[in-house]
C-alpha cells in the first residue's frame, strides 16, 4: 500500500533521528499519519483546503494550529 511505502521511506530517513525529540510539520493531514506511527510528535497546520483536511480526523495529529509562527513562539 502507498501508506506502508511512505512508512518506509520516513524509516529510511529517519533511522538516526530520536522520534521523541522530533516534530513534523504539515499542512497536509494525511502526511503525518507515517510520522506519528513512528513516535513522532505531529503538528497539522490547518486549512480549509479539500486536499489539506483529508485525513485530518483520528489521533495521529497531536497538535493543530492556525498559525505556525505563533505556536512556534508559545513552545519556547
Amino acid at each position: 500500500s502507498s501508506s506502508s511505502a511512505a512508512s518506509d521511506v520516513y524509516k529510511r530517513q529517519t533511522l538516526s533521528i530520536n522520534p521523541k525529540s522530533a516534530v513534523m510539520i504539515e499542512d497536509m493531514a494525511r502526511n503525518l499519519v507515517p510520522a506519528a506511527a513512528l513516535g513522532i510528535t505531529t503538528v497539522w497546520v490547518r486549512t480549509e483546503e479539500a486536499w489539506a483536511v483529508e485525513g485530518a480526523g483520528g489521533d495521529h495529529i497531536e497538535h493543530i494550529v492556525d498559525d505556525l509562527t505563533e505556536w512556534l513562539n508559545s513552545i519556547v
